[in-house]
């Protein structure tokens, strides 16, 4: 009787303290709901489906009523400081959530760490100005003094629920654990503790110098060209391209090659991925995409170890950042180059603006040292068309005006204008590092990491293009993709310019891009045919 009696307090001491975020933590669970789970829940229903909002609210339940339950299993200064961090961290998911579903109209995914991350602090400036209105600002502002007034006053009431309904609490939160585990086993990175998880995967540094595979290969080609250079551009919609049909002007350098058939411009090819990170995972690397989690990106052949395995001496030259947990990735493929340059705002948010011209003189440097090589392979990055258009070209390049567009609404004009004056100035920028090679045996390609949506799935939205919308993907994957031969490397390769001359209308997605470049350097894998599958010179 009596171990009946102990076993009964036992459960009853146990089933007071899970009925806790009813009594004394209730007020720090309803504001924690609200402040997590209310824009969730609008998101999800909006623009995937009510139920899918339903079952996100279920997983922010959950979440709520363990933190809550935490808090209350702590007494004195750490509950206060243990409540201060969840708050904090509670209101940084509030504002990802209301920037993504207000400026961007999509919920929280994967690719939305990639676009953060993948953007530096001075980029993040700009990026705040271009999609983040005053409207919003008034918002979040009159949300937070919402959330500060009622967890204030629950506080001052001292709420405690009757009992029935703590259990009935208490049963809700064991039967929702139940169907999470049931139905799902990813949505809980769409949700608050959920979204910290997926950042500090994103963020986490791996030194991929640990992970070099040495690949076994052998040679097809009695002999591979002295030059090859990979121009990676930033945001570069080939819809705003006269390459490719454009109305404007955009691209009259890099015509005027096409013209002298120096340059060769492909049709249909198209991104891997929306954004810079995933998009460099696929061009420097075998990893596609499609593979998620059944392989480890780092844990694929790279570009520069076969580059390496074939006596090419390699150089990465970038305008863009290469200091800060958001460059991890790129500059992880850099450090894999013999030399590394990084020509622009190197420890970023220094206030600084550097356009792309600045790149140009240490490619100089860099060709003059490659002619000491006997095999040399350039890789230059961009900063492109990259959000704030303005601030991407020089005032001598601000061709283009608001009235120049006069069958677009005119809130769009402004910005189309900067768009296309910054992709002018670029094709001056390539125009020029493609002719520095002009005299020399060279193969240079040029594309763009992933294009943008400007205003092609909403006459409001301008910017990374949204997963969940179909107009917005086929706009963001839609990328320029053209391949330069100097009149020597044609002289000295006839049958490469053949076969990539009767390749311009191939179908074709830069992830495989890696073969291409085995193809032109003449190697393939010893213990696979994936360069004849995959390669753009042999579909």
């Amino acid at each position: 009787m009596n171990k009946i009696r102990v076993h009964s307090n036992f459960i009853k001491k146990i089933w007071s303290k899970l009925c806790l975020p009813f009594q004394e933590g209730f007020s720090f669970f309803l504001t924690t709901f609200l402040l997590s789970a209310c824009i969730d829940i609008v998101g999800f229903s909006l623009f995937e489906s009510f139920f899918k909002g339903v079952f996100i609210g279920l997983h922010h339940y959950v979440i709520c009523y363990l933190l809550t339950l935490l808090s209350c299993l702590l007494s004195g200064k750490w509950r206060v400081y243990y409540k201060i961090i969840a708050f904090v961290l509670l209101a940084i998911n509030f504002l990802i959530d209301i920037v993504c579903v207000y400026s961007f109209h999509f919920t929280f995914d994967q690719e939305v760490p990639a676009i953060l991350i993948g953007t530096n602090q001075n980029e993040t400036v700009e990026f705040i100005y271009t999609f983040i209105p005053i409207s919003l600002i008034g918002i979040i502002i009159s949300f937070f003094i919402v959330i500060k007034f009622i967890y204030g006053w629950l506080n001052a009431q001292k709420i405690t629920l009757p009992k029935r309904i703590q259990y009935t609490g208490v049963v809700l939160c064991f039967i929702c654990c139940l169907t999470i585990a049931l139905v799902s086993n990813k949505n809980w990175r769409n949700v608050s503790l959920g979204k910290i998880y997926t950042f500090m995967q994103a963020t986490t540094p791996i030194d991929l110098r640990q992970y070099q595979i040495n690949p076994s290969l052998k040679y097809v080609d009695d002999r591979q060209p002295k030059n090859v250079v990979m121009i990676i551009g930033e945001s570069f919609s080939k819809t705003h391209s006269s390459l490719y049909g454009y109305d404007k002007q955009t691209n009259p350098h890099l015509i005027s090659l096409k013209d002298k058939e120096l340059l060769f411009v492909f049709n249909h090819v198209q991104s891997p991925a929306l954004n810079t990170i995933p998009a460099f995972q696929s061009l420097m690397s075998t990893y596609r995409p499609e593979y998620k989690d059944s392989i480890n990106w780092y844990e694929c052949i790279t570009l520069q170890e076969i580059l390496r395995k074939v006596n090419y001496h390699t150089y990465w030259i970038s305008n863009q950042s290469q200091k800060g947990f958001h460059d991890n990735v790129i500059t992880k493929y850099a450090e894999l180059c013999d030399e590394m340059h990084f020509v622009g705002n190197r420890f970023t948010a220094m206030g600084k603006r550097d356009l792309d011209e600045i790149i140009i003189d240490p490619i100089k440097k860099c060709i003059k040292l490659g002619d000491a090589d006997s095999l040399s392979f350039y890789f230059v990055h961009l900063m492109g068309s990259h959000p704030d258009f303005k601030k991407r070209y020089p005032s001598c390049f601000d061709k283009f005006q608001a009235e120049d567009y006069p069958n677009r609404p005119r809130k769009q004009r402004t910005q189309l204008a900067a768009y296309d004056n910054s992709i002018l100035y670029n094709d001056s920028i390539v125009y020029t590092i493609m002719n520095l090679y002009k005299d020399k045996e060279a193969i240079i390609f040029y594309f763009s990491d992933h294009a943008l949506d400007v205003y092609d799935s909403r006459d409001d939205y301008v910017g990374h293009a949204r997963y969940n919308n179909k107009k917005s993907v086929k706009a963001g994957l839609a990328i320029p993709f053209m391949i330069y031969m100097t009149p020597l490397y044609q002289k000295n390769f006839p049958e490469k310019k053949a076969l990539i001359q009767s390749k311009l209308d191939t179908f074709y997605q830069t992830d495989d891009l890696i073969y291409t470049v085995m193809d032109i350097i003449g190697v393939i894998f010893d213990n696979n045919n994936d360069v004849e599958k995959y390669s753009l010179l042999r579909k």
